[in-house]
């Protein structure tokens, strides 16, 4: 089995955190690999450069962000953000034309004049009409399954009379052959 060693395991052999027989094992990877070990070595340039910077301290806190002073701020922000959002929200449906109805039977919400919706009598209606429409269709289709049924029977009913008429055929004309034989 071909040995290759892990990201982390180069980072520690770079620095020198691995065993002896971990390091060993890296070592005659490297020289078998000889890619590896230039990449390696870039790393290791790079983290000299890096070493060579000074750390920068960190800037003071902002003012704004300072929480000693600001406290009552970050108590009520929330909240001014909510109050906020229904504003934004109130002032676009009043610029838009959207509505909100309620009465005792109920909420309505619309965009122009709110329609107070259908009564009982409208809704029976409407399934009333659905029902006679579905009756007529069904009528309908009944009637031309049975022409169709009909039509089939009666090609069917010809088929029956034609096997008939053609055995009573050819019972005479075997009749007829016999006595000429005879």
């Amino acid at each position: 089995m071909k040995y290759k060693p892990t990201e982390e395991t180069l980072i520690a052999y770079l620095y020198g955190e691995l065993e002896t027989e971990e390091m060993t094992r890296v070592e005659e990877y490297l020289e078998a690999h000889p890619e590896e070990r230039l990449k390696l070595q870039e790393l290791s340039e790079t983290r000299m450069f890096m070493n060579e910077l000074d750390d920068e301290p960190l800037p003071e806190p902002l003012g704004f962000i300072n929480t000693e002073r600001n406290s009552e701020w970050l108590y009520w922000r929330k909240y001014v953000a909510i109050a906020a959002s229904l504003l934004l929200v109130v002032s676009f449906g009043w610029l838009s034309g959207f509505k909100v109805s309620y009465d005792e039977t109920g909420l309505y919400l619309g965009f122009g004049e709110v329609q107070q919706g259908l009564t009982a009598e409208q809704v029976a209606e409407l399934i009333n009409e659905d029902r006679a429409s579905l009756l007529d269709f069904m009528e309908t289709n009944m009637q031309i399954v049975n022409d169709s049924l009909n039509e089939k029977f009666s090609v069917l009913q010809a088929s029956f009379d034609s096997d008939e008429i053609v055995k009573k055929i050819f019972e005479q004309a075997k009749e007829a052959l016999v006595a000429q034989m005879v």
